[in-house]
């Protein structure tokens, strides 16, 4: 293996250009050699901004023995087939979200790209984003104590009409922003498992045949619900998570990770009344304590990453200076296959769950 990566990136929209691209391009580690999209200006463009060799057909990379890693940007149905395509040929890929439609899809790439000594490899950027880092850094500490529940609100207020509206598509806000939460909350629930799962779909704001709102709850067996959304006519969408929790609760988001939690070592002690409780003076009374509370605030605003084009040192980059030492140093990859099969399994389960009814044309 060379000391840089050569990295061939397939399509140059939104994420293979303004994220791949924009990132590989200047990294140290990688470099491009090759892109394909069947935009011609896109394709000039690529060749401009990055001096490298670009096709039309994806399909001139397939026997290159120049090339160590494939980006697969392309449009999400041709996440699954064209990432297998290449690991037939031995080529290790490095996909993009939605892996795949169907957990049977899923565990297909799995499959021929075991039997192809290929790298697979899936980008989910955003378990890399600061934030949701502490987060998992107090939950690790234990000061929050048994959690009961987790919100995730990856909410806004937006009007959509582009092809990421259409079912044809591997499109929806579940597939489309879901995997972004979803992979938090596979992390969060740190359980193989597949959980009891509830879900209601709308379509609010779109002009097209998928949801663009989106509520899932979930619960593996003895663990938290976590309650999700992904709603597009919300206003006033809060923190992205919010913990509830045994001794205290967390909040996040782009600008500041905020929990509050209480050392039940050091708490009033309590036991059980089961006759009413009174004040002194033979008044009723309720129950109150004055707990002795911790409040802490890491402030991620300063550069705070966004879902878009990831600034210098932001979660997309995290993502690759991991891939890069698991390839050439056998790092562990934080990204597993079986978190991103059982991502792709509740979405599936959750449009099995609640159809929609589909455009015609």
């Amino acid at each position: 293996m060379p000391n840089q990566i050569r990295t061939a990136i397939l399509g140059q929209g939104r994420s293979g250009r303004d994220i791949h691209g924009a990132l590989l391009s200047k990294h140290e580690n990688y470099h491009i050699v090759g892109v394909s999209d069947i935009d011609e200006s896109r394709r000039n463009r690529a060749k401009a901004d990055y001096g490298c060799e670009v096709t039309a057909d994806y399909r001139d990379f397939l026997n290159r023995d120049d090339i160590d890693l494939v980006v697969n940007a392309l449009p999400s149905p041709q996440h699954a087939p064209v990432t297998m395509e290449f690991s037939r040929h031995g080529k290790s890929v490095l996909c993009e979200k939605p892996a795949a439609a169907t957990a049977a899809e899923a565990d297909n790439m799995a499959m021929t790209a075991k039997a192809n000594n290929a790298g697979l490899y899936f980008f989910q950027n955003s378990r890399f984003l600061q934030w949701f880092t502490i987060v998992r850094e107090v939950l690790a500490s234990g000061v929050l104590g048994r959690v009961a529940q987790y919100k995730l609100r990856y909410n806004g207020f937006n009007r959509r009409w582009d092809w990421q509206t259409l079912q044809s598509m591997t499109a929806g806000s579940l597939l489309n922003t879901g995997p972004h939460p979803m992979d938090m909350a596979v992390v969060l629930m740190n359980n193989t498992a597949m959980p009891e799962i509830f879900c209601h779909f709308d379509r609010v704001n779109t002009w097209g045949d998928a949801e663009d709102f989106v509520k899932v709850l979930m619960r593996v067996p003895g663990g938290p619900l976590v309650d999700m959304e992904i709603l597009s006519c919300d206003r006033f969408p809060g923190p992205i998570l919010s913990i509830q929790a045994q001794y205290g609760s967390l909040k996040a988001d782009a600008n500041a990770v905020t929990w509050h939690y209480y050392d039940p070592k050091t708490a009033p002690a309590q036991k059980l009344v089961r006759t009413p409780i009174q004040n002194p003076d033979g008044t009723p009374a309720y129950c109150r304590e004055q707990l002795d509370w911790t409040e802490k605030t890491v402030d991620t605003s300063e550069g705070a990453p966004s879902l878009g084009a990831q600034p210098p040192g932001g979660p997309a980059e995290t993502l690759y200076n991991n891939l890069y030492a698991h390839i050439t140093q056998g790092a562990k990859f934080e990204i597993t296959t079986e978190q991103v099969r059982q991502q792709i399994a509740i979405m599936e389960e959750c449009h099995r769950l609640y159809p929609l009814t589909r455009m015609e044309g």
